[in-house]
């Protein structure tokens, strides 16, 4: 009786230890995701999974951020973000926002998404209606997603394209940009040379500026909440 006790509070332990390390409902998540979060994470508290399908995502607080990331079975990210203080979206971006719909709520988030960094915005009605009235033909929530260089363009295609370039689907596609231009010349080379063929693409690949800027980003964003540090 004393060692099935023993065995029960052993076991409870090791549960609340990888409760504790991991985070909530980790239970399902492959080991590979498990560990990369970990890597790339050390510290983050709060941690929350989800499976979605093949992927799982997973909630969590890291450098007083509260952040989304999406993981592979492999333990690839496929997502990652965050949300960001209005004043660190690129030069310009508020000012196109403000003058298309002025005197809005706006909420921006820093988005990866296969190593394609961007802005999603979110626009929305700041003031609250009567009692009892409708608008139906009013719009009341908005979505704006702006490149690193702040230029505007469609989110849902951008995705579209990425995943068929992901997926070592190799043909022009007119809605990924320049329709000159294949969406990878070879399965080999779809993490390198994806569809779009415009400046997006290229800041989001030529990693050698981006990161820089992405550092400069992070790290300006931590000190504004008490901690210069990022991964």
């Amino acid at each position: 009786m004393k060692i099935s006790k023993l065995l029960f509070a052993l076991l409870i332990g090791a549960a609340l230890v990888s409760c504790k390390k991991y985070g909530e409902n980790h239970h399902e998540v492959p080991q590979s995701a498990k560990n990369a979060f970990l890597a790339g994470y050390p510290g983050a508290t709060d941690a929350k999974w989800e499976k979605d399908g093949d992927m799982y995502e997973v909630e969590f607080n890291y450098n007083y951020t509260e952040y989304e990331v999406t993981y592979d079975k492999g333990g690839y990210i496929v997502e990652v973000e965050y949300g960001v203080d209005n004043k660190f979206l690129p030069a310009g971006v508020l000012e196109k926002i403000e003058a298309k719909y002025p005197g809005k709520k706006i909420e921006a988030k820093y988005v990866e998404y296969r190593r394609f960094p961007f802005y999603e915005v979110e626009i929305s009605d700041d003031a609250h209606h009567g009692e009892g009235e409708e608008h139906a033909d009013e719009k009341h929530e908005i979505e704006m997603f702006f490149t690193a260089s702040g230029e505007e363009f469609d989110g849902e295609k951008k995705v579209a394209c990425i995943e068929k370039c992901h997926a070592g689907v190799c043909k022009p596609v007119k809605s990924c940009g320049d329709e000159k231009k294949a969406c990878c010349k070879s399965k080999s080379e779809k993490n390198e040379k994806c569809c779009d063929g415009g400046d997006a693409h290229n800041e989001a690949h030529n990693h050698g500026d981006v990161k820089v800027d992405e550092e400069n980003h992070d790290e300006d964003h931590h000190e504004n909440n008490g901690d210069a540090d990022h991964h």
